[in-house]
């Protein structure tokens, strides 16, 4: 077995209890054609609608999972939702690199 199908293989026997019926076979077949993964419908929440501006990074709350800190730099420039890294006196994207002091 090379070393991309062993890789394959181990992703597939991580993912395959959180991924719905059906969709192992769908990824593998992806995966030997060299296609990108199957897409997986997941609920979607509107983030906007839980978001704040607090200081100068947003925060969003009561939306489960996605609750937390998002850089102001991602969002008004592209519409992404980059998470940020709390540091011991300043916050930090992790995509754009920005650094936002307390």
């Amino acid at each position: 077995m090379q070393k991309n199908e062993q890789k394959t293989e181990l992703i597939i026997s991580l993912l395959t209890p959180i991924l719905p019926n059906g969709a192992i076979p769908e990824l593998e077949r992806s995966s030997q054609l060299g296609l990108k993964a199957p897409d997986i419908p997941r609920d979607t929440v509107d983030l906007s609608h839980h978001m704040t501006f607090v200081g100068r990074i947003y925060q969003v709350s009561g939306a489960g999972s996605a609750d937390g800190h998002y850089c102001p730099f991602c969002y008004d420039s592209g519409g992404k939702f980059a998470r940020m890294r709390r540091n011991p006196n300043h916050w930090q994207c992790c995509v754009c690199e920005a650094v936002f002091y307390d």
